[in-house]
């Protein structure tokens, strides 16, 4: 017996492996960062891997680089070149795999083939809960999981993907799984594959990563991203087992990557050595080679996207431009988010104009306003080659307004919040304490163009066609003839009707 427990002892520590995880996710395409302080950014990013890659080999320690997802929407470079460049720069930084986040199919399925195969990129890319279609062309190119050797560990990496229903639009005909039970069954295989250590490598964002954790008794680790959280100390979530999971993220943007050292002693025996986000501040030196690659890109860009209009001053503000300042979007308040809707509603003469607050970019400071600004702020197509997210109409009954704006603001939208442009409302909700009437909503006000909505008139409603899309999966059926076949598209975009805006009102303020 005494020979048994040694010789297990002694195949245990043989077994014991400190291997070192080097992680990103949301890099949505930031090349320079999102900081006014210039902090950040690629070559700085590809530094810092490189530095705890090398740092690590002289322990003896072997490296796997991983991407949490949003590697591609989310700044205009993203925007030219059919985005090729984005999955470029995934092997310039040195990532092993990456799994895809929502804003990295946002142009569907053949679209991100064309994107894979044209660039060429050899990091691993990830989605096991994303079914796809013939006509798509993926088969090969989009895997479930990726398997690594880091000297005799078994390391499963699974790509797991949200399935948040406004973002599903995308990937259709194809469709997005739930998480936990596409993760069981993946990770149960691996395990029966002899894997020593399984990784869930995620674009759920926090609050799903942990109930992931809880839900999937196979997984070791998750290396998360979606929710642009930044965790300086790992989480641990106990799991169904007992066991703790370790869970983290970067936060967005170039910012920070993390490095997390784990003790693999076998397989559901892992300990956590070790954890740190190192920041790209500007004193990390910038790698010279991805320094050029990613200025190459914006050069070009630039020229693509706006011709030799990007410098040219279009009016003033007396506000910032809201969006994304050092990682942080700033989408539920401020002025800025008032006017996104109005430019929709009078640009195109509408009687209402619908905007969600999560999609705006790169903040812009108050002062002189160019069309760069513009672009930048919102980095947003539907389609390559277009000047910004084509704006589409529909008409509607005042009834049916009312209802369906009853349902956009009630709607579970995640992380963002709706922004209507015409109208003024007052909502009140019943407790949640009255029995059946409680959590329910209704309009005490509600009245478009300064007048009560008319329940028997036609208003004609306006929003970027991306939305319209988002929005039938989340609203009621009764809306969705709307979205797909009542609609009417003409020559509106965003960028030119925001050019428009601000040159008409010279100055923007928190009250025009």
């Amino acid at each position: 017996m005494k020979l048994i427990l040694a010789a297990l002892l002694i195949s245990t520590a043989s077994m014991a492996k400190k291997i070192q995880i080097i992680h990103t996710n949301d890099l949505h395409s930031f090349y320079f960062g999102p900081s006014r302080s210039g902090d950040g950014g690629y070559a700085r990013v590809k530094t810092l891997i490189d530095k705890l890659k090398a740092d690590a080999e002289k322990n003896g320690i072997p490296s796997l680089v991983l991407d949490a997802g949003d590697f591609g929407e989310g700044s205009y470079q993203f925007l030219f070149d059919n985005g090729i460049g984005s999955f470029k720069a995934l092997d310039m930084l040195g990532v092993d795999a990456a799994v895809v986040g929502n804003h990295d199919h946002m142009f569907g399925g053949k679209m991100l083939s064309d994107q894979i195969k044209e660039s060429g990129v050899q990091t691993q890319i990830l989605g096991a809960n994303i079914a796809t279609t013939a006509d798509m062309k993926l088969k090969g190119l989009l895997k479930p999981s990726a398997v690594f050797d880091l000297d005799g560990i078994r390391v499963d990496v699974i790509g797991l993907t949200t399935d948040s229903l406004h973002f599903m639009h995308q990937i259709r005909p194809g469709f997005i799984f739930p998480a936990a039970p596409v993760s069981r069954a993946y990770s149960k295989v691996a395990r029966e594959d002899g894997s020593d250590l399984v990784i869930a490598l995620t674009h759920l964002g926090l609050d799903k990563d942990k109930r992931l954790a809880k839900d999937d008794p196979e997984l070791d680790v998750i290396i998360g991203g979606h929710s642009h959280t930044r965790l300086d100390e790992v989480f641990k979530q106990i799991n169904q087992e007992e066991r703790s999971i370790p869970i983290v993220q970067t936060g967005a943007h170039a910012m920070a990557v993390g490095s997390l050292i784990l003790d693999v002693k076998g397989p559901k025996d892992v300990e956590v050595v070790s954890y740190k986000l190192h920041d790209a501040f500007t004193s990390v030196h910038e790698d010279q080679e991805v320094k050029s690659f990613v200025e190459d890109v914006d050069y070009r860009a630039r020229r693509a996207l706006a011709g030799n209009k990007w410098d040219s001053v279009i009016g003033t503000s007396e506000i910032d431009l809201a969006g994304y300042v050092d990682g942080n979007q700033q989408k539920f308040d401020g002025c800025w988010l008032k006017h996104l809707p109005k430019i929709i509603h009078e640009e195109s003469g509408s009687n209402v104009g619908l905007y969600l607050s999560a999609f705006t970019g790169k903040a812009v400071p108050k002062g002189d306003i160019t069309y760069g600004n513009i672009i930048e702020n919102f980095p947003h197509v539907n389609e390559y080659g277009r000047p910004g997210w084509e704006i589409m109409k529909f008409k509607i009954n005042g009834w049916k307004l009312y209802t369906l704006l009853l349902a956009l603001v009630s709607a579970d939208l995640d992380d963002s919040a709706p922004l209507i442009g015409g109208v003024k409302y007052s909502l009140f909700t019943f407790p949640d304490s009255i029995p059946w009437i409680g959590g329910v909503s209704f309009f005490t006000t509600l009245k478009i163009n300064g007048k009560t909505v008319d329940f028997s008139k036609k208003y004609e409603v306006a929003l970027p066609f991306e939305f319209s899309r988002m929005l039938e999966g989340l609203l009621p059926k009764k809306f969705s003839s709307l979205f797909t076949k009542d609609f009417v598209r003409g020559d509106w975009y965003l960028w030119n009707m925001a050019e428009n805006y601000i040159k008409r009102k010279k100055v923007i303020t928190c009250s025009n």
